[in-house]
């Protein structure tokens, strides 16, 4: 099943609700329940084959997405036999860097977190135009049945980016008031303020465009003092 096909992590929730769990959560509270057949909190985490023909993370995933996408995959051994595992999908692999261990909040071992990168075999090109794909693959300490939960996510997804540079060409750039006595400023101090506000924006625009948009808000009221008009 590919994620383009179905509603991505954060739609699965009431407005408002993310899925921000913890290491010890997707262990304990999905995966170990995932491989006992017990019913799961939610339907966050779902099943997808990840390695295989045509299996390349930009085609099950949605590119652009900076969310991150949480599976269950069965781990396929290499000739069926040992304890080599082929990760091959697609044209590249799921190249193993580091390897972590899960504590639980008692401090127990339960279970791996394994830190792969996805690399196109005999292009590095490749992976610029589709993205720089990390995965966190979760495991169970002792556990024989080769179900693992993953975290996927790509590291050079546009979306944020896009969307405040969107935002930025439309005009909705808010100036930070850095202090505000007692809340009241005259009309002069109004139109003072509008027109430096109009001198941020257009610089504000320009950095946009390379990219470098930040945009604060500080806490203050703002009164129009009209007294004397």
């Amino acid at each position: 099943m590919a994620f383009d096909q179905v509603m991505s992590t954060t739609m699965k929730f009431p407005m408002g609700y993310r899925f921000v769990p913890t290491e010890e959560e997707l262990v304990l509270g999905y995966l170990l329940k995932k491989v006992k057949g017990e019913t799961l909190p939610s339907q966050a985490v779902i099943d997808c084959e990840i390695y295989g023909d045509d299996k390349e993370p930009w085609k099950i995933f949605n590119q652009t997405s900076t969310d991150k996408f949480y599976v269950f995959t069965k781990l396929k051994k290499k000739n069926g036999r040992g304890r080599r595992i082929d990760r091959t999908a697609g044209y590249g692999t799921w190249k193993a860097q580091n390897t972590y261990l899960v504590m639980d909040s008692k401090n127990n071992h339960v279970g791996f977190n394994k830190l792969f990168v996805f690399e196109v075999k005999g292009s590095d090109s490749n992976n610029a135009i589709n993205g720089h794909w990390l995965m966190h693959e979760f495991s169970l300490l002792n556990d024989k049945s080769d179900f693992v939960l993953c975290e996927i996510r790509n590291k050079n997804a546009t979306g944020v980016i896009q969307t405040e540079k969107e935002d930025c060409e439309k005009g909705s750039i808010v100036e930070e008031l850095e202090s505000c006595e007692d809340g009241i400023l005259t009309v002069e101090e109004l139109e003072d303020m509008m027109i430096g506000a109009e001198e941020s924006f257009q610089s504000e625009k320009e950095d946009c465009s390379k990219g470098s948009t930040v945009i604060k808000l500080a806490s203050c009221e703002v009164w129009m003092d009209t007294r004397g008009t």
